[in-house]
């Protein structure tokens, strides 16, 4: 067993080598818990690194600060930013792109402010023009031509961003580490029955559980619900009787 500061009470190996467990390492390394840290940096989940992460604008886990670098950079303006609105998920940048970048990042039909804006949304980008029908009518059909052309740009925004990153360590130190520290500090729980004695059982020659029923009745035993959804034969009747008999015996 371990002791959870989280929880304030002494945890099962499974329960406490589970969960958020990279959170649980920082608890122990500040409480010094040498042996929590052991074993959470056992089970602590392999780093992923930048190369391995998708980098695309508009992602939710980049802080603001570094959408607003980035901003600043490829538009050459000093006083751009980018903001977020959390009840409506629409991001806006403001800036004034330099007429240099300007003739990289955009063209007639779009701004370079527009453009990010675009992508920092997840906004499709279509360009229109004004034409007549066979009537005389004066409508607006879809330019195919400058859409392609202004998605081209688009995707070299794209590309941009990300080499952008993979340009200055700081980013990339702090990217991954927060990639990580996000989505890749979880571990499911493993149920470990092995230990099990069912005081009280007919002989193993009468009949001997195998060890997925042991797990599994070590589970039903230290979760207050459980659903056994085996296949038919594996044993699931052995199973929900020493459920019942070991938590009974238990007072649970």
């Amino acid at each position: 067993i371990y002791f959870d500061h989280a929880k304030n009470a002494w945890v099962d190996r499974n329960s406490y080598l589970s969960g958020n467990v990279r959170k649980k390492l920082a608890v122990a390394e500040i409480n010094g818990l040498d042996r929590n840290v052991e074993a959470l940096s056992e089970v602590l989940p392999e780093q992923v690194q930048i190369e391995d992460i998708s980098l695309s604008l508009g992602m939710q886990w980049i802080p603001l600060e570094v959408y607003s670098r980035f901003v600043r950079d490829i538009s050459e303006d000093a006083d751009a930013r980018v903001t977020y609105e959390h009840i409506s998920n629409v991001f806006e940048v403001t800036c004034e792109a330099s007429q240099a970048k300007s003739l990289i990042f955009a063209n007639e039909h779009i701004t370079l402010d527009k453009l990010l804006n675009k992508l920092m949304n997840s906004e499709s980008i279509r360009i229109y023009k004004d034409t007549y029908n066979w009537r005389g009518d004066l409508v607006r059909v879809l330019d195919h031509e400058a859409t392609e052309q202004t998605n081209i740009i688009a995707e070299q925004m794209k590309l941009e961003f990300a080499n952008w990153i993979y340009d200055q360590q700081d980013l990339v130190d702090q990217l991954t580490e927060l990639y990580n520290e996000k989505f890749n500090s979880f571990v499911v729980q493993k149920y470990d029955g092995s230990h099990l004695q069912f005081v009280g059982k007919v002989p193993d020659n009468v009949i001997a559980l195998r060890r997925h029923q042991k797990n599994a009745a070590w589970r039903g035993i230290v979760e207050p619900f459980v659903l056994y959804d085996h296949v038919v034969g594996s044993g699931k009747s052995f199973l929900s009787i020493t459920r019942a008999i070991e938590r009974k015996r238990l007072g649970l």
